[in-house]
């Protein structure tokens, strides 16, 4: 109805990103970042589709400066998640394991385990470095919560 709502385009874009129609998600998160340019949901969306798409080396000054961002509001679980992705896209000489651990210790509750493991497995869908370090943090999250 409001074809300006950012929050309404972010979740439309992240919906087609996830289903694969990268150049509908890219519409949305692009007039969702326009309607809305201090919206990190937007940012942190588009972000994805980016590196899903293989350009992350084009967007690491951005995911640098988003994943120094303070959650708002602070969010023990989603501060840690950021920094098992910053692990995973900017650090690629840090474990994975490691970071997963971190992560976990948070106590995420189920959502938050559900929504890592859906961008986990977006990530995966690539080819390159960060693409296995995903499948491998993917595979121990899962290995910790069916024990």
């Amino acid at each position: 109805m409001d074809p300006t709502y950012a929050w309404a385009l972010t979740e439309r874009g992240q919906s087609h990103r996830q289903a694969g129609h990268y150049e509908k998600a890219r519409e949305d998160l692009e007039r969702a970042i326009e309607a809305d340019p201090e919206d990190l949901s937007s940012m942190f969306e588009k972000l994805v589709l980016d590196t899903v798409e293989g350009q992350l080396e084009a967007c690491a000054e951005q995911w640098r400066r988003l994943l120094a961002s303070p959650v708002s509001p602070p969010n023990e679980a989603a501060t840690r998640f950021l920094g098992l992705l910053r692990v995973l896209l900017l650090e690629p000489e840090s474990g994975v394991a490691e970071a997963t651990e971190e992560f976990l210790s948070a106590n995420p509750d189920h959502g938050t385990i559900t929504d890592a493991l859906a961008y986990l497995a977006e990530l995966t869908a690539g080819g390159d470095g960060v693409a296995d370090r995903a499948r491998q943090c993917r595979r121990l999250i899962v290995e910790r919560a069916s024990a």
